[in-house]
This record gives C-alpha cells, structure tokens and sequence, in this order.
C-alpha cells in the first residue's frame, strides 16, 4: 500500500516537473513562470507539502509557500480578485430580535450607572462615561 501511494505521489511530482523542466528549456530569459505551471505546483503542495513539491519541482520555497498562503487562507478561505467580489445589501430578517444590550458602571464611591437600549442605534456610551466619571 504505502509502495503505491508512493508511486502515484512520484508521478504527480514528476508530470509537473517534466513540464516545468520543457518551460525552462524553451523560455526566453526574464520570462515568469507561466501562471498554469504555479497554479499546478500550488496544487501540488497543498497535498505534498511545500518543502517536498519546492525541492522537486525546483522551485523557491518560499515563492511558493507565499502562492500557497495566497490561494488559500484559514480564515478567509480561498480569494478572490478584486473583480470578482460582489457586495450585496441582505435585507434584515424578519425574525430577528431587536438588539438589547445593558452596560452598568460603578465609581469607587459606590454610585452607579446603568444604561439600557433596544434596537440598532446605541447611545455614546463612552460620553456618558466620562460624564459620569467626571472627566468628560
């Protein structure tokens, strides 16, 4: 079992380094790798790692480690160019609860604030803050 997933990992690498290997020996000096061929090798190390698929397909690691990071982020998912995004307005749910929210303050003296709201406009909490502190 581990022999063949082995071999198959071996002829992945290998298809795109032969590719890679043709680029190199037909292109013109200065020329970029073509996006296809890192669109292959980003592929490549989201399986195998990027240390394995840089030393085999002769690439920088840490070019690579940065297209990898590009394609895909933990928290985002993978992107978008900028012209692909599209924005669009969500009307509110009908079902959704109004905002409730109470924040209390208390000095050291012992008095204290209490401030209450409901809907989606809070007050300048942090002006009656300072009002109530009296530093404001």
């Amino acid at each position: 079992m581990q022999r063949r997933k082995r071999v198959e990992v071996q002829a992945d690498l290998s298809l795109v380094a032969e590719r890679l290997g043709r680029w190199r020996q037909d292109r013109k000096r200065g020329e970029r790798i073509p996006a296809a061929l890192w669109g292959e090798a980003v592929e490549l190390a989201g399986r195998y790692g990027v240390n394995r698929t840089a030393q085999t397909l002769g690439l920088d690691y840490y070019h690579l480690k940065k297209r990898v990071k590009e394609k895909t982020s933990p928290l985002t998912g993978p992107r978008e160019s900028v012209a692909d995004v599209r924005f669009e307005e969500l009307p509110a749910s009908p079902f959704a609860s109004p905002l409730e929210c109470v924040i209390q303050f208390e000095n050291s003296g012992g008095a204290r604030l209490r401030i209450e709201w409901r809907g989606s406009t809070a007050p300048d909490v942090a002006a009656l803050g300072r009002d109530f502190w009296g530093t404001g």
